[in-house]
C-alpha cells in the first residue's frame, strides 16, 4: 500500500461504521498485528496520556476455533503512545459501544474487548478480513489484506528516519535484527536518500568555493 492509497483508504473509511473506522485507523497508526488488535481490552487503553498497551492476542485456527492467546514473542508485550486523534476515535467508539450494550440489555455478553461482535463477545478473527475485502471492492480500492497496514506503518516509520531499535519495539519484534531482515530494502532506500541529502547540502557550498 502506497501513501496515496492509504490516504484514499482513510478518506473512504470516514463513511464506514464507527467500529470499523476505529479498527483500521488504529491498524494504520499502531502497526499492531490483527490478533493484537482483536485482543485489546478497554483496560489496555489509557485515554489520559494516549498510551495503548498490548497484552494479549485473539486468534483463530481450524483446530481450536477462536481463542485468546499469548503474544507472538516476548518483545510483543509493549506500550505505545499514539496521536490524540486516534484516541478521540476510540473514545467515540467506546461511547457507541456503551449505547449498544444498554440497548441490548441482558443479550449483551460483556467481554471487555475494544472490538466485538454484535452481542459484545470477542469479534471473530476472520471478520476484519472479510469486511475489508467487501469495503475495498465497494470503493474500488486495492485489497492487500490486513497485514499490509502493519507493513505500511513500518515503512512510514523507517522513511521518517526512525532508528531500527525503535521501529522494532513499536512493531513488537523480538530483536532489531528481525526488523532489518524484513525491511532491509526500505532501510537501504532510506540510507541512500540520506546520502543524497548530504550531497545536496554540500554541493552548493563546494560550487561557491570554486568560484571564490
Amino acid at each position: 500500500m502506497t501513501v496515496e492509497e492509504a490516504q484514499h483508504f482513510l478518506t473512504a473509511l470516514e463513511a464506514a461504521p464507527l467500529q470499523w473506522r476505529a479498527f483500521f485507523t488504529l491498524a494504520i497508526y499502531s502497526g499492531l498485528r490483527r490478533g493484537e488488535l482483536l485482543g485489546l481490552e478497554w483496560k489496555d487503553i489509557q485515554f489520559d496520556n494516549c498510551v495503548l498497551t498490548v497484552a494479549r492476542a485473539y486468534n483463530y485456527t481450524p483446530e481450536n476455533g477462536s481463542y485468546t492467546d499469548t503474544l507472538k514473542t516476548s518483545g510483543s508485550a509493549r506500550s505505545m503512545k499514539l496521536p490524540s486523534a486516534v484516541f478521540d476515535m476510540l473514545r467515540a467508539h467506546r461511547v457507541a459501544q456503551a449505547e449498544t450494550r444498554l440497548a441490548m440489555g441482558d443479550q449483551w455478553r460483556d467481554s471487555g474487548r475494544v472490538f466485538t461482535g454484535v452481542n459484545g463477545q470477542p469479534m471473530h478473527p476472520n471478520a476484519p478480513y472479510n469486511w475489508l475485502q467487501r469495503f475495498c471492492k465497494r470503493h474500488e480500492l486495492p485489497f492487500y489484506g490486513i497485514h499490509q497496514f502493519r507493513h505500511l506503518n513500518a515503512t512510514l516509520q523507517i522513511t521518517a528516519g526512525t532508528d531500527v531499535k525503535t521501529v522494532a519495539q513499536n512493531l513488537g519484534h523480538s530483536t532489531p535484527a528481525t526488523t532489518l531482515n524484513i525491511y532491509a530494502h526500505t532501510f537501504q532506500e532510506t540510507r541512500a536518500r540520506a546520502l543524497e541529502n548530504v550531497v545536496d547540502i554540500l554541493a552548493p557550498k563546494a560550487t561557491k568555493a570554486r568560484h571564490a
